[in-house]
């Protein structure tokens, strides 16, 4: 009797091992035939142009995380899809670029399930994925969504076709308008009427009051290789504009004073001195200058 479990056990052992290693030849060929670029593509055809730059900045993104813990899209599950959404939080993305991000990558992991690819999208019911915060609340574009931005319109320096001169020079000032921003903080008003000379030294007036600094000798370099010399020739109106469409393009939900307040609060947590601040932002009082201080984020 007992000789005949013993046999028993050690049938039903094997049959599990065979088992195992039936469901681990199934993943491995599974892995083998998924052509990710293909899979890609054919995604991306479906989305459109609007979404297309977005999506593609979150599978970017969502690749590099795949990378950093050894995983597979194939063996990806919801466990990995809640330490995805830490990981974006992690790289201080707003609550609303998380959504966005993570719902990129979840239509991409629907479209894999219908294709049999995945059993199912482990994005369903992720808990940590944030509500999405009203409009009104002040929120801020992180150090990498700047970059996203920057990127972008760097990429529309390539634009050819019907239209193209036109979206190049606008890509040129906005690249240049972002960068300046980023870097020093200035309001979209100050455009205008920003002046600079050959040293670097740089005056505008923003809501009549003057500003004055001095551009570094690389930020001058960036400045000539667009061709900008002394002044950027653009109007506020047309600033916003371009901005928002180009928001749009990337599915944000920023404006450019947002990175006047990024600027702000990293000048903040680097020197912890918000007189100095004050006058960089040409502000009237640090009681203003505190307001665009958001201690709870922290650098990139």
């Amino acid at each position: 009797m007992t000789a005949d479990l013993t046999v028993q056990d050690n049938m039903v052992q094997k049959m599990v091992e065979l088992d195992f290693l039936k469901d681990n030849y199934k993943k491995t060929l599974k892995q083998s035939s998924f052509r990710e670029d293909v899979k890609l593509s054919l995604w991306l055809d479906d989305v459109t142009n609007k979404s297309r730059i977005t999506y593609t900045h979150s599978i970017t993104m969502f690749k590099e995380f795949l990378l950093t813990i050894g995983k597979h899209w194939t063996t990806f599950d919801s466990f990995d899809a809640d330490r995805y959404i830490v990981f974006l939080k992690n790289k201080g993305l707003s609550n609303n670029s998380i959504l966005i991000y993570s719902s990129a990558v979840s239509s991409f992991f629907t479209q894999l399930e219908r294709w049999g690819d995945v059993e199912m999208n482990p994005f369903k019911g992720t808990k940590k994925r944030p509500k999405k915060i009203r409009k009104k609340e002040v929120i801020i574009p992180s150090d990498f969504e700047v970059e996203v931005m920057l990127r972008s319109f760097n990429e529309d320096l390539k634009a050819t076709g019907r239209g193209a001169t036109r979206k190049r020079d606008s890509a040129k000032r906005m690249f240049c308008v972002v960068y300046l921003m980023k870097r020093y903080g200035f309001r979209v008003g100050a455009f205008e009427n920003l002046r600079w000379d050959v040293d670097g030294n740089y005056e505008a007036l923003t809501k009549g009051k003057k500003i004055e600094g001095k551009f570094s000798n690389n930020d001058l370099v960036v400045l000539n290789s667009f061709g900008f010399y002394g002044t950027i020739p653009c109007k506020t109106d047309t600033i916003r504009k371009a901005f928002a469409m180009k928001m749009e393009d990337l599915g944000m939900e920023y404006s450019p004073h947002d990175i006047r307040h990024r600027f702000a609060t990293n000048h903040y947590l680097e020197n912890k001195d918000i007189y100095a601040l004050k006058e960089k932002l040409g502000h009237s009082s640090v009681v203003v200058t505190e307001n665009y201080i958001h201690r709870d984020l922290k650098l990139d």
